[in-house]
């Protein structure tokens, strides 16, 4: 079956996936895709080695792929990479499907191995069927026209060498070349949603159009010319919408809100970022909601701020670490720069300082202080105040920006809130005639 192997060299020409000295790494399971695609390396001169995952989900079956690649390796003296996984109980821990938990470990361990090993990148054995079964599973989800444009060839360190090719053609070339492999029977299984559009939709399609895969390819073909079009008017439009300032993307909302129809300007802003179309029509409804709100992809957060929509990478906030500060004053592990320093009270002392600038009642102050993030509920009692007051309600009075409280500390003595770090300071600890020595703390 030369002509696949033609078709592979134009196809890896075509995409630039990877040049004849590639040191490429091939991950095989040990199924018939695989098993061709490393047969067909193999025969073109590729240096190649292999990469095998075993999931501990088949039991013995596993075990039998795991060895059956172990010895196709040793026999033809290929370097291999093998792992296990525990699989079900890393999805339990994380709150992960189990086939979204098998898929990061994989290529988390792919990612890996290039790192340290220098490959060029990991060749797959997805095939045209597979950007079928793939249009299909995301129509099912709901999706854009992004959604709709198949697997690439070529994603980050992923190439994916045959794409070109259907099932049968695979089918044929092993064989022809009586290439040996291992049935997974977890593929026959119907309760997955992919299996069951390659056991049931697919062929339906096929009765009805022997070239279905075929005509598919050259659909989504047009789709991904159609989406660059689209994204590339998108973008202009989003041009005096969208600003980025370090890590983070700011939406300005009422400029969002002109553009028609907004919900397809969101959807194509959005996918960008991983939020999928259920999401993208929360965030819409978000912007006639007050602020507060916070959405989540599997990488960003995005949170509505008053003006604008504001995107970020996903990150554990600090909410429990706390940082003591003893009465030596030592500071060099607080996560800001704050300068302590005693002074007694005078007359040469300027009592009206910037925010930046807290001065407390050092007869009050009670070591260790305590640094730490703002928590819901917290409560203080501004200066010049004889009440509490929720910081979250200060937040709102004084218009500050759910960006800007995301980044706040506060500095309690004895439990209690002293200054909010770079804010206001708390009355218990003001500075009165009274006071003979003064803590003078300033946000560096």
């Amino acid at each position: 079956m030369n002509k696949l192997i033609t078709h592979l060299q134009e196809y890896v020409a075509k995409h630039l996936l990877f040049d004849a000295s590639a040191h490429i790494l091939v991950a095989v399971s040990g199924g018939i895709d695989s098993m061709v695609l490393l047969h067909l390396l193999q025969t073109e001169g590729y240096k190649v080695s292999v990469a095998h995952c075993n999931f501990k989900l088949r039991g013995q079956e596993a075990d039998g792929d795991e060895a059956f690649v172990k010895q196709y390796c040793q026999k033809h003296k290929l370097p291999l990479h093998n792992e296990s996984f525990n699989t079900a109980d890393v999805a339990k821990h994380t709150g992960e499907s189990i086939q979204m938990a098998a898929r990061r470990l994989r290529y988390e361990w792919f990612d890996a191995l290039c790192l340290v090993h220098k490959y060029a990148c990991v060749a797959t054995a997805h095939n045209a069927n597979d950007v079928a079964e793939t249009f299909f599973v995301n129509l099912s989800r709901g999706t854009g026209l992004s959604g709709l444009t198949g697997i690439k060839p070529k994603n980050g360190n992923i190439a994916r060498p045959l794409l070109f090719a259907t099932r049968a053609h695979i089918e044929a070339y092993a064989k022809t070349n009586k290439i040996v492999w291992r049935d997974d029977s977890s593929n026959q299984s119907t309760k997955y949603r992919r299996n069951l559009i390659r056991h049931k939709v697919v062929p339906v399609m096929e009765e009805i159009n022997p070239s279905f895969i075929k005509s598919i390819l050259a659909t989504i073909s047009r789709l991904e010319d159609s989406n660059v079009l689209l994204r590339n008017l998108v973008d202009e439009k989003l041009e005096d919408v969208i600003a980025e300032t370090g890590d983070k993307l700011f939406i300005h909302i009422d400029k969002l809100k002109k553009l028609k129809p907004l919900s397809l300007y969101l959807y194509e802003l959005l996918n960008g970022y991983g939020f999928n179309a259920d999401q993208a029509e929360a965030i819409e409804q978000a912007l006639e909601r007050q602020p507060g709100q916070r959405f989540y992809s599997e990488e960003y957060e995005l949170y509505r701020d008053r003006e604008f929509l504001v995107i970020q990478p996903a990150k554990e906030k600090e909410v429990n670490k706390i940082y003591l500060i003893n009465d030596d004053f030592k500071t060099e592990n607080l996560p800001i720069k704050l300068y302590f320093k005693v002074v007694m009270n005078d007359a040469k002392i300027d009592l009206k300082q910037a925010p930046t600038v807290a001065l407390l009642d050092f007869g009050r102050i009670k070591f260790p202080l305590t640094l730490r993030r703002w928590q819901q509920g917290d409560r203080f009692q501004p200066f010049g105040m004889n009440r509490g007051k929720l910081l979250s309600d200060f937040f709102n009075d004084n218009k500050i920006s759910q960006a800007e409280k995301d980044e706040l500390w506060v500095l309690e003595s004895d439990g209690k809130i002293a200054w909010i770090v770079g804010y206001r300071t708390d009355n218990r600890f003001r500075v009165s005639e009274k006071t003979t020595g003064i803590l003078q703390i300033a946000l560096t």
